[in-house]
Parts: structure tokens; C-alpha cells; sequence
């Protein structure tokens, strides 16, 4: 905090990380991991290192793309949770409302407004998720390399893009669901 900025007790606390300066290395590790898009998410990403303002952007792909978009930016870990949030949602409107005197208008409208709410909260969390996910791998590839040309090296080989787990998982997800389809018809 410098010496212009008025203390507030009020305010979340802010951790060193994202309170100091994004210096000329930081930025450099950043490009390696991210990518072709980095200047987009360096800029929002300097606003949550300063600790100037708590929105990270809004993710238009993450809206539109949803769960595929955390694949296509090799977000596993987020993937698998949007993935089970998803199932969960799914049981328990098929258990509850299957017992409910509900119509199946309702039901499809809670659905609707449940999907929708999740889509525009990963849209909305989208980059700060993605900041954190890539300081993460940074920081673990500092630890494991000295040199920071290694260590930009290595960021480049496991960063970046990857266009064949969501495009598999679309695949996989509509075999299955033809398979579904199929033997609900022959038995």
C-alpha cells in the first residue's frame, strides 16, 4: 500500500502476491504459461495484483463454452467440479421433483435458472480462477527450476492451450448419450 492510498479497515485483506508490482519476469512466466491470449488476461490480472478493483472481467468464452472452456485452458481441477455441481444438480431434480407435485414446466424452469446462474458465475470468476490456476504452476515451476529461461521454458511446454480435451469430451459426451438413446430404444 503506498503512502496516497487511505488505510481501510473494512477492506479484505490483500496478500503479498497480488499486492506487489507485476515486475518484467512475473509478466514474462505469465506470456509463457498463457499463451497467444495473455495481454487480455495480464490486464485484467494486473487490477487483482494491485489490489485496485475486486472484478477480474467478465469471461465471454467461459460463458458461452462453460465447463469446456476450463478444459480448453487446462483448468482440470475446476472442470471436474463444474462437472459433479452439474450431476448433483441433476440427481437431485431427478429424486426431489420426481416426488414433487411440481409440473414439468417448473422443474425445466429451476433447471434453466440453476444452469444460467452457474454459467454467468463461471463467466464471472472465470479469470480470477484462471490468475490463480497459472500463479500456481509459476510458482511451482520456480521452485522446481533455478534459471529463469528454464523456468519460462517449462511454462511454455505446460501452459498454453489444449483443443483436444474439450473436443474429446464433446465427442465422448455424444457417444455416450447415443448409446443411451439407442438401448433406451431396443429395450
Amino acid at each position: 500500500m503506498d503512502s496516497t492510498t487511505e488505510f481501510n479497515p473494512y477492506q479484505a485483506p490483500v496478500s503479498e502476491l497480488l499486492s506487489e508490482r507485476f515486475a518484467a519476469e512475473d509478466i514474462q512466466h505469465y506470456k509463457a504459461y498463457v499463451g497467444k491470449k495473455s495481454g487480455y488476461y495480464i490486464k485484467h490480472w494486473f487490477k487483482l495484483r494491485q489490489g485496485i478493483n475486486a472484478d477480474s472481467g467478465f469471461n465471454f468464452a467461459a460463458l458461452f463454452y462453460g465447463p469446456l472452456w476450463f478444459l480448453y485452458r487446462k483448468m482440470y481441477l475446476h472442470f471436474a467440479a463444474i462437472c459433479l455441481v452439474l450431476v448433483a444438480e441433476g440427481v437431485v431434480e431427478h429424486y426431489v421433483f420426481k416426488m414433487s407435485p411440481f409440473s414439468l414446466d417448473t422443474i425445466l424452469s429451476v433447471s434453466n435458472v440453476f444452469g444460467l446462474c452457474l454459467s454467468f458465475s463461471c463467466a464471472y470468476y472465470a479469470n480470477r480462477w484462471y490468475f490463480h490456476h497459472v500463479t500456481r504452476k509459476i510458482r511451482a515451476a520456480r521452485s522446481n527450476e533455478f534459471e529463469s529461461d528454464s523456468v519460462t521454458r517449462k511454462l511454455k511446454r505446460t501452459g498454453g492451450i489444449d483443443f483436444l480435451s474439450p473436443l474429446s469430451f464433446v465427442i465422448a459426451l455424444t457417444l455416450v448419450i447415443y448409446a443411451a438413446i439407442t438401448l433406451q430404444f431396443v429395450s
